[in-house]
Formats: structure tokens, C-alpha cells, sequence
């Protein structure tokens, strides 16, 4: 485990939104329970209080049109699982075909979508939980479970409607720090007294985390129509500041070059300039005031005009784009700080085209209904595994717990074997950190002051939840045999039913992913076909509008170019998940992410050109534009027929600059490596 990862998590949580979700569902969670208990309601208290809990985790960020729909859809699926499953208890048989159908047609939910997907699994761990509380009355133990969803979303609407606004400026702080963290990566690149290491890992990373911040930024602000037809300031400032951090995204994106090559090329007085220069840049994205570091930047930006001018032709065609590049990042800055533009109805209009597939299409679950979809095949295995549960609780009827199991079960096992895995060992790691802390606190606390911790446990669970889950394992599993034992005792038959129950079942699922198995790496080939298809479309309309061609624009442009982030954000996706799974390490996964890493480059030298030539009215010669295009279709050819478990050694490339041109060529070698290395 990663101590420093796990410190800062805890550090990040504690100052973060996160905090006041979290304080909001412990008191929503509470609030029932504690009333209910002490007017002698217990069946009320049970059935409210985990109907609330449970509820509260489909409540993921989203504007009011997705809240509401999101109450609507959960209460109705809450009511009913509870409702039905109570009824079944009493017919074991019964039980069994309902809670292995349930099982499928819930986790195929997920095809829908995240939201959905959420609804589903919380509605599997109702079933769960019902056929471990074992309610008397169905109907009535439903009612209670549908109040406390209603009670949680009253809460949670009415958070909505006081700050509409709140999930959006949320997420574009988020966006906001990891783009100034790119920024901050860049200048490390530029600086010649820090290595380069892991830059490109680094980088990725980064990017992946923005690409999906910004899908949540569309979803939340162009997902409602009222915010596209608002013509509040507030709204339209929030367009503008939306679009400002894509737009500063594509530019500071556009800052990657080639950093070995420049160090060699470039005097280091120079590159300390441009490094600081983009470091103070970052600064005052982070802290949204432009007035730090001001007069700083404005003098290194006047000395690298200054010394452009002295240079020879070689060096100039190296920092011109650079300082084109800072200078465009320098006028967003002040957009972002200062601008209070509004966003016109018609622009309004042609944003909601860059809004991410909807939640709540019911057609698309018949084009998942075939055993060649992932979600399908997880849906098979979850299916078996609670099969085998339920055969496991016949043997395990003497223990009250044992529907544990299948808890453990549907938590742990996720589709892909890498997630699965991580999954497992936070399990059964956080739970041996519960156990002791639930061991060490039973011990040296009083009776009063171990319901106190409770909560606080509650309290902890929910913050940690999307943070770190295994800082979550530890607080939930502490809470329930803390619980367990100050209700019904038998303090070791608790900590024994939870281990052997989490240990067994994180097993199981790790064993159930070689049944119906997900594995990423086969996907890579589709993917780089994607990914090349993307910038080879997003390549040719760019030649186009620079040639001042009215079929396209800079909207169809940006579409374009999300189009390309998409798809290198699925590719890496992908190939951090095939890297760990067990039977596809002898792929090439040094070629793989040359190709990855090349197809980026090409995809930010695309847009840096760009700027250059529309900065400068220079643009590219018709012969240069035909060449890329005929490379890049040569790599789609050489694509569909590429090994990539083939073993060749990643060629080494000369010193040169990189350019679009060049880059091509480069895929387009990777791709024509031989099937076996030549002897």
C-alpha cells in the first residue's frame, strides 16, 4: 500500500466537497435511525435508515433534470427489489431463480451508463441486505425502504435548487488544478536541470483525468436545457468559463514538444525562461489571480521576443510556435480572471452538439444482449457467482452472517481482471485495518463514546468512498461490527464471519474472472485503429480551414479534436488495464506505448501548427499536406494486419525536430516492423 497516497487522500478529502456530501448522507442516515430507535419504530429505523444509505450512493454529481430522473428511477427500483425479495424469503427455491435473474438484469443496467449502472448495483445490494435483515412484512419493510430514498433525495434536491450551480463549480475547480498541474509538467520539460523520467507516463495520466473531467463539465452544463436557455449572468459566465478551460486545455496540450531535442538545440538560459514562464502561468491558473507573478511573466515573455529576434533561422522555427503558444495561454488567463462574457443564444445552440452520450436510453440494452458485449458476459458471471453464493448459504445456514458473501461478491468482482484485482486486495486489506481498529476501540472506549465513533465511521465511509476506497473498506467494516457487537454480541462469531466472508468471496471473484473473461488487450488493436481514424479526419479538417475552406469551422474543428481526445483517453485506458492481466504479457508493450505516445504527439503538433500558421498566415504547402495524408493512410493499411506481440526492438530515432510529417513516418515504421525480429 501507498502510505503518501493514502495521506493525501486523507488530507484532500478533509478541505474538499467531499466533506459536505459526506456530512449531508451521515446526517440523512442518522437522522431516522436515531429518531425512529427512540420512539420504539426499529422495523422504521432498519428500513429507513438503509434505505437512505444505500440511496445516497446513486446520487452522483449531475444538474436538476439528472437529480430528479435519478430520485425518480432509484426510489421505483429500490421499492420494488425490497418488496420482492422480502416476499421470496419465505421459498428458497423462489429466492434463488429471483436473486440470480435480479442479479442479471441489474448489472446490465450498466450498458445505460454510469448513472444507471450505479441504480443497479445499490439495487443489488438492497437484495442483499434484505435477505440478510430478513424482514417479516414485505410491503411494509418496502414502505420503510422507499421513505428513507424519498427522505435522503428531499435532502438532496433541496441542495440542488439552494446551489444549482454547486456540482458544476465544483468540477471546473477540479479541471482548473489539473490543467495548472499540466502546465507545472510542462514547465519540468522545458527545465534542463530536472530529468525526464516518467514524463510521458506522467502526462498521460494527466490527460486522462482532465479528458474526463471535461466530459462531466458538458454533461452537467449543457445536459439541461434551462442552463442553455438561462439568460442569467451566472449561467453565462459558467458557459464562458467552460469554454475557456477547454480552450486553455487544447493550448496547454499544445506546449508538448519534443524536450530532448530542444535542450540540445536551445541555449539553457532560454529554456529556464520559458520554463519559468510557464510556471508561473500555472500559479495563476491555480489560484485564479492573474496579478501574481504578472510583471514577471510580461518581462520573460519581452525577453524571448527579444531574443527571437537575434536568432538563426533553425533555432527561430523551434521557439516561434513556443512564444505564439505562451502568448495565447497569457490572453486565456485573463478570460478566465477577468472575463465576464456572455455566451450568445446561437453558440448556446452548437455547445449541446459536444454533449456526452445520455443516460436513460433503453434501446441501447438490446445491442448489449449477445455474448460479445463485455457488459453481457459480466452480467453471465455476476449471475454464476451469486448462483454459487446461494448454493454456499445452504451450507453456511447456521451462520447469521453469511450473507456476506454474496455482498463481498458483488463488491469486489468488476468486469476487467485488473479492476477485480484492485478491488480484492482493498477488500481484504482495508477489512484487516477494520478489524483492528474495531478490536482497539471496543478495548479502550466507553459504551457512550463507541456510538459517537460510529458516526464517525459513518461519516468517513462516505467521504472516502470515491476518494479511496480502501480508506472506505476500513471506516465501513470497523462501523458494522462495531454495531453488531453492541446490539447482539458475540464479538469473535463477527470478526470471524467477516473475515472467512471476505476472504472467500474475494477469492471467488478473482477465480470468476477467467469465467465469461473481459480482457482489454485483444481491444487494442480496434483501439488504434480508432485513435488513428481520429486524427487522420481531425489532420484533414484542419488542412482544409487552414486554407480557408467554408466546409469547415473552428466549431466542427473542436468536435473533432474532442473526438481525437476521446479516443486516446479509451487507448490508455486500455492499455493500463492489458499491462496487468495474465496472459498477455508477452505483447510488445513497449511498441504499444511508443505508438500511443507518437499518435498523441502527432494529434498536439497538429494543433500547435495550426496556431502558428494562423498567427503568422503561413500555411502549409499542399505537398506537405498530401504526404501526411498518404503516410497516415499507409499506417491505417499496415494497422489491420500488425502483430502486436510481435518482438522487434522499438526503433531508436534520430535527432531531429519533431513535426507532423516526421511523427507519421515514425507510426508509420512501428507499423511496418516485421512479424519476428530478423535473425
Amino acid at each position: 500500500m501507498n502510505f503518501r497516497v493514502v495521506v493525501r487522500s486523507i488530507a484532500h478529502s478533509s478541505f474538499s466537497e467531499y466533506f459536505i456530501d459526506a456530512l449531508r448522507n451521515t446526517l440523512a442516515v442518522l437522522a431516522p435511525i436515531v429518531l425512529f430507535f427512540n420512539l420504539g419504530e426499529t422495523d422504521k429505523a432498519i428500513g429507513m435508515g438503509v434505505g437512505a444509505l444505500l440511496i445516497c450512493l446513486t446520487d452522483l454529481p449531475g444538474n436538476r433534470f439528472d437529480k430528479w430522473w435519478t430520485a425518480f428511477v432509484s426510489n421505483i427500483f429500490f421499492f420494488f427489489t425490497a418488496a420482492f425479495t422480502a416476499y421470496c424469503l419465505s421459498n428458497y427455491v423462489l429466492l434463488f431463480v429471483f436473486s440470480i435473474l435480479l442479479t442479471f438484469v441489474l448489472t446490465m443496467l450498466n450498458a445505460m451508463g454510469t448513472r444507471m449502472g450505479s441504480i443497479g448495483m445499490m439495487s443489488l445490494i438492497l437484495m442483499i441486505f434484505t435477505i440478510g435483515l430478513q424482514p417479516q412484512y414485505a410491503l411494509h419493510y418496502a414502505i420503510y425502504i422507499l421513505l428513507g430514498g424519498l427522505w435522503y433525495y428531499t435532502l438532496s434536491l433541496a441542495q440542488i435548487y439552494i446551489y444549482p450551480y454547486r456540482s458544476l463549480n465544483r468540477t471546473l475547480h477540479q479541471c482548473q488544478r489539473q490543467t495548472a498541474a499540466l502546465l507545472k509538467l510542462r514547465a519540468e520539460g522545458y527545465n534542463p536541470d530536472i530529468g525526464l523520467s516518467r514524463f510521458n507516463e506522467r502526462n498521460i495520466r494527466l490527460h486522462l483525468k482532465i479528458s474526463n473531467l471535461h466530459e462531466l463539465v458538458r454533461q452537467l452544463l449543457l445536459g439541461d436545457k434551462r442552463t442553455l436557455r438561462s439568460d442569467k449572468i451566472k449561467t453565462s459566465i459558467l458557459l464562458s468559463k467552460a469554454s475557456h478551460l477547454i480552450d486553455l486545455y487544447e493550448q496547454v496540450s499544445a506546449v508538448h514538444y519534443d524536450y530532448p531535442f530542444l535542450r540540445k538545440k536551445l541555449d539553457k538560459d532560454l529554456l529556464l525562461k520559458i520554463s519559468r514562464t510557464i510556471f508561473l502561468q500555472a500559479q495563476s491558473l491555480s489560484s485564479l489571480q492573474l496579478e501574481n507573478g504578472k510583471q514577471e511573466r510580461r518581462q520573460l515573455q519581452t525577453d524571448l521576443q527579444q531574443a527571437l529576434k537575434s536568432m538563426d533561422n533553425e533555432r527561430k522555427i523551434l521557439l516561434s510556435p513556443i512564444l505564439i503558444n505562451l502568448l495565447k495561454i497569457e490572453d486565456l488567463l485573463i478570460k478566465l480572471c477577468e472575463s465576464e462574457t456572455a455566451v450568445q443564444f446561437d453558440e448556446r445552440k452548437r455547445l449541446s452538439d459536444f454533449l456526452p452520450n445520455k443516460d436513460w436510453d433503453w434501446t441501447v440494452l438490446n445491442k448489449h444482449l449477445t455474448y460479445s458485449s463485455p457488459i453481457f458476459r459480466y452480467s453471465l458471471r455476476l449471475s454464476i457467482l451469486c448462483a454459487l453464493s446461494m448454493g454456499l448459504l445452504l451450507v453456511f445456514s447456521n451462520q447469521t452472517y453469511g450473507y456476506w458473501l454474496l455482498l463481498t461478491l458483488v463488491i469486489v468482482s468488476r468486469p476487467s481482471y485488473w479492476l477485480t484485482m484492485k478491488r480484492h486486495w482493498e477488500r481484504v486489506f482495508g477489512t484487516f485495518l477494520g478489524l483492528v481498529i474495531w478490536y482497539l476501540g471496543l478495548h479502550y472506549l466507553p459504551h457512550n463514546q463507541l456510538l459517537m465513533s460510529s458516526a464517525f465511521l459513518l461519516f468517513g465511509f462516505f467521504m472516502f468512498n470515491k476518494p479511496n476506497y480502501l480508506l472506505s473498506v476500513v471506516c465501513i467494516t470497523a462501523l458494522v461490527l462495531m454495531i453488531l457487537n453492541l446490539y447482539q454480541g458475540g464479538m469473535w462469531d463477527i470478526a470471524s464471519n467477516r473475515l472467512l466472508f471476505t476472504l472467500l468471496g474475494s477469492f471467488l471473484c478473482v477465480l470468476a474472472t477467467f469465467i465469461f473473461p473481459i480482457w482489454n488487450a485483444p481491444q487494442l488493436k480496434n483501439l488504434a485503429k480508432e485513435v488513428l481514424a481520429a486524427n487522420y479526419d481531425y489532420f484533414l479538417a484542419l488542412s482544409i480551414h487552414n486554407f480557408q475552406d467554408e466546409g469547415v469551422d473552428s466549431h466542427q474543428l473542436r468536435l473533432l479534436r474532442k473526438r481525437c481526445h476521446v479516443q486516446l483517453r479509451l487507448l490508455s485506458e486500455q492499455i493500463q488495464a492489458a499491462q496487468k492481466e495474465p496472459f498477455f504479457k508477452k505483447m510488445n508493450w513497449a511498441l504499444i506505448n511508443r505508438f500511443q505516445v507518437l499518435n498523441y504527439q502527432f494529434n498536439v503538433l497538429c494543433a500547435a501548427k495550426s496556431q502558428v500558421e494562423q498567427q503568422s498566415n503561413k500555411i502549409t504547402e499542399s505537398t506537405e499536406t498530401a504526404l501526411v495524408k498518404q503516410v497516415l493512410e499507409k499506417c491505417m493499411a499496415k494497422q489491420v494486419e500488425f502483430n502486436w506481440h510481435t518482438q522487434v526492438v522499438v526503433p531508436k530515432w534520430d535527432d531531429k525536430p519533431m513535426d507532423i510529417l516526421a511523427t507519421a513516418k515514425r507510426i508509420l515504421q512501428l507499423l511496418s516492423l516485421p512479424d519476428k525480429p530478423k535473425s
